[in-house]
């Protein structure tokens, strides 16, 4: 599916832009070990650009509440986007970074070529932004891995834009010109991504507005009160203790469930694997492979709660002891954790697990 939607675009883009010069050709047919810093001034259309350009997959890192909406998210996911976060995007999931530095890491490792902007901000402006850690934590956790070190490079690009007409700068002070097309399908064809975004980005507004007559009405409500359902409950540095973390995909940064235990034991990780038993009303959590492989029960992991027998695991619990109550077989109880896909395995987890609380 990239390769079509790609094929497609390099199409568009020869309607969309009616004259392409590139100084240094060469550097578009890399094979991989690439890291692409690059400036930001112009959304989702830069990641476009160099993803059609390159003749190899190039996987982007990209804000993370761009996957809220589930199109744009499999839109994303498909064009091998990563989500990071900002603080700007609610600290509860800074946390989460983890997972896309290490996914960064492991695209690095099988040869691929990973797309930073670098200024971490997009702003349709000529001059270069003051630089976020983030290129620099991809390029020294790459260069501290023997395997690759060697290999591995880093490839500044700039884009700018002026008015209607674009240009790349690569290693060199040649500009890469590119003018706007007329022709009204091109345009449709590359921007209607950007549109989603657009629409995404209203709707979070409008709840943040909600968000903020909620609670000014709250004033007056006991403060001690939690909704089980918001990331206040989560404690999103587990995470740090997740092994094999880049595997899971976040679908909910923290939710409650309610069922009955059904099976419980010790993985090697030191993980405690459970499988929950839903209350009705919550199978459209589960996916085909919790029904197929698991009995239709939910996945649920404790992480760190046993001593680690698995010699790779490392020192992912780093001496961590999770002192999480875990239930007896059979015992009703809610747990609240992040819901995720494992995308190895294809089923659904509340992983890591924040509590568990014993209902009666």
């Amino acid at each position: 599916m990239y390769y079509f939607i790609k094929s497609w675009v390099r199409a568009g883009l020869q309607f969309f832009c009616r004259k392409v010069v590139i100084s240094n050709r060469n550097v578009l047919n890399a094979k991989g070990l690439l890291l692409l810093a690059c400036n930001h001034p112009n959304s989702f259309f830069d990641a476009v650009l160099l993803g059609a350009l390159f003749k190899n997959p190039v996987h982007f890192l990209a804000r993370g509440d761009a996957f809220k909406n589930p199109i744009a998210k499999k839109i994303l996911t498909t064009l091998k986007a990563i989500p990071i976060y900002r603080l700007s995007e609610g600290k509860e999931y800074l946390a989460l970074n983890d997972t896309a530095f290490e996914r960064c890491n492991r695209i690095l490792r099988d040869r691929g070529i990973v797309l930073i902007f670098s200024e971490g901000l997009c702003l349709n402006q000529w001059e270069l932004r003051p630089l976020k850690k983030g290129s620099a934590k991809i390029a020294i956790n790459a260069w501290k891995q023997e395997a690759i070190s060697k290999a591995f490079r880093v490839l500044p690009v700039s884009l700018n834009y002026n008015s209607f007409t674009i240009s790349i700068v690569t290693n060199t002070p040649k500009l890469l010109y590119m003018t706007k097309s007329i022709l009204l399908p091109a345009i449709v064809s590359l921007l209607s991504l950007s549109i989603l975004f657009s629409c995404e980005q209203k709707k979070e507004k409008k709840h943040k507005k909600k968000d903020k007559e909620e609670q000014a009405t709250s004033k007056d409500q006991p403060q001690n009160v939690q909704d089980n359902n918001t990331t206040v409950d989560c404690d999103t540095s587990l995470w740090k203790y997740v092994y094999n973390r880049e595997r899971l995909q976040v679908t909910d940064i923290c939710k409650t469930v309610t069922g009955v235990i059904e099976e419980s034991s010790a993985d090697e990780d030191g993980d405690q694997h459970m499988l929950l038993k839903l209350d009705a009303g919550q199978e459209d959590l589960l996916t085909k492979k919790n029904t197929n492989k698991k009995q239709g029960d939910l996945v649920i992991e404790a992480v760190c709660a046993n001593k680690t027998t698995l010699g790779k695991v490392g020192n992912t619990c780093n001496d961590y002891i999770n002192k999480i109550q875990i239930p007896k077989l059979g015992e009703h109880v809610k747990v609240t954790g992040s819901l995720v896909i494992d995308t190895h395995n294809g089923w659904a987890e509340i992983h890591p697990i924040t509590k568990i609380e014993i209902l009666k």
